[in-house]
């Protein structure tokens, strides 16, 4: 029992402390039996919490005045305001910048062609040249708006990501969009679409399986 007591309470020798330009040894304090004592930190856990590039803790409060805040008081003044500035847009672009965008279009003037010719009445019938300009246009303007319907619902939300059920909650809130609710997620009970609510894939009607190889052909 003495030697134990003698070994614990042995106090590091000279040559064990550290010196100055010296690779000193490194001195292991002994344990100390029976001791219950713990050197966790208790204060709570930290872990989950964001941090700076040096390690300390961002307020909460902090982050939550980084959100964006929602652009649009309401969904109906969205909608407003995306059409006055696409009609201006379109009253105010010059001849130069609409036969550039004519040979730059976002939509495929492929497809817009086929997708026109797919009514058994218009297949006899003769399509202009610039319908098919047109019909792209309002395509890339279509989206446009579903889009922008969508971020405004992530900014009333409080978040940064757009997912596909923002983008359906927004529409199944509009009610000129009514013709897309066979492509759209059943609404929640609540009234909205949460992302559990959401199909993996969303039903609607199933064209023929020669479909889309019958429009190549063409």
């Amino acid at each position: 029992m003495e030697q134990v007591s003698e070994s614990n309470n042995r106090q590091p020798t000279p040559e064990e402390v550290e010196k100055p330009g010296q690779n000193a040894k490194e001195f292991v304090a002994p344990e100390v039996e029976g001791s219950d004592e713990s050197f966790e930190d208790t204060s709570g856990p930290t872990d989950n919490l964001p941090t700076t590039s040096n390690g300390e803790m961002v307020d909460s409060s902090l982050i939550d005045s980084l959100l964006p805040t929602a652009k649009y008081a309401s969904m109906t003044q969205f909608t407003e305001e995306f059409w006055k500035e696409r009609k201006q847009k379109m009253l105010n672009i010059g001849e130069g910048e609409m036969l550039n965008k004519t040979k730059n279009m976002s939509v495929p003037m492929a497809r817009v062609k086929k997708i026109m010719r797919i009514d058994d009445d218009v297949r006899s019938l003769m399509i202009a040249s610039d319908a098919p300009i047109f019909m792209a246009q309002a395509a890339e303007f279509f989206i446009e708006e579903m889009t922008g319907m969508g971020w405004q619902w992530v900014s009333e939300s409080r978040r940064r990501i757009l997912q596909k059920a923002d983008v359906a909650t927004a529409v199944q809130k509009s009610e000129q969009f009514d013709f897309l609710i066979d492509f759209l997620p059943p609404k929640a009970r609540n009234g909205t679409t949460t992302l559990n609510s959401v199909p993996a894939a969303i039903p609607g009607p199933v064209p023929p399986a020669n479909f889309f190889t019958d429009m190549d052909r063409k």
